[in-house]
């Protein structure tokens, strides 16, 4: 509602609400759906059910994860915790785009 009510488009979006992801994102789901921003978000395997279900919800409108490379680039990542427990993390920054 404040994105329209101001007309506000923005491109990329921090999300940091420590476990409140659901809520934020159904409250953009309809600007979701209408236009392709960037979200970013810290994931940590503390709380890895909110951000498994958070990866679930944005896959369901085309959005999926990604992390900056060493180089600088975007790599796709198919499962946040795989990737995680796989380079020894507690937490990492994500990206996620539509696809």
């Amino acid at each position: 509602d404040y994105f329209t009510s101001y007309q506000i488009t923005p491109s990329c979006i921090k999300i940091d609400v420590e476990g409140a992801e659901e809520q934020v994102l159904n409250g953009l789901r309809e600007y979701l759906q209408k236009y392709s921003m960037t979200i970013i978000t810290e994931c940590t395997l503390l709380s890895i059910e909110y951000h498994l279900a958070m990866q679930q919800y944005l896959a369901q409108l085309q959005y999926f994860p990604f992390v900056i490379s060493d180089k600088g680039n975007l790599e796709k990542v198919e499962k946040i915790e795989h990737y995680l427990r796989h380079k020894n993390l507690e937490s990492d920054n994500f990206v996620f785009q539509k696809v």
